[in-house]
């Protein structure tokens, strides 16, 4: 976040502040395997079973922005362009492989779904 604070995230919704204390994500929503944030205060987390999580207030609550017509995936990447737009992609959790590339322009309350293919997908990334 910057040179003064740090976020560690991962399994089973788990991630770690700067003070090096423990907490987790809203109920069970699998593995965090993406986290974006926005700024100090606006963070992103792209979850197992295309769960999207979301806070405004640096963690102390979340609401989950759940995708219309989401199935067996697993979201593994996320990017955050300002406070509205927003990116996730994702990965099939078996086989047949397939992957998709999510897009909200409205602070995650809709979901467009701008790619779905047969490959998995894992990160994104913009210039600035």
């Amino acid at each position: 976040m910057d040179t003064n604070n740090v976020y560690i995230y991962g399994r089973m919704g788990n991630y770690m502040y700067t003070s090096w204390t423990g907490y987790v994500a809203p109920s069970s929503w699998g593995d965090i395997n993406s986290m974006t944030m926005f700024d100090n205060n606006i963070f992103w987390l792209a979850c197992d079973y295309d769960n999207i999580l979301f806070t405004t207030n640096a963690g102390a609550n979340w609401s989950v922005k759940k995708p219309p017509q989401y199935g067996n995936e697993f979201l593994v990447g996320s990017y955050s362009i300002d406070r509205q737009t927003v990116y996730m992609v994702g990965q099939s959790a078996g086989y047949p492989t397939a992957g998709r590339i999510l897009q909200s322009i409205d602070g995650g309350n809709n979901w467009t779904l701008q790619y779905s293919g047969n490959v998995n997908l894992y990160k994104i990334s913009f210039a600035k």
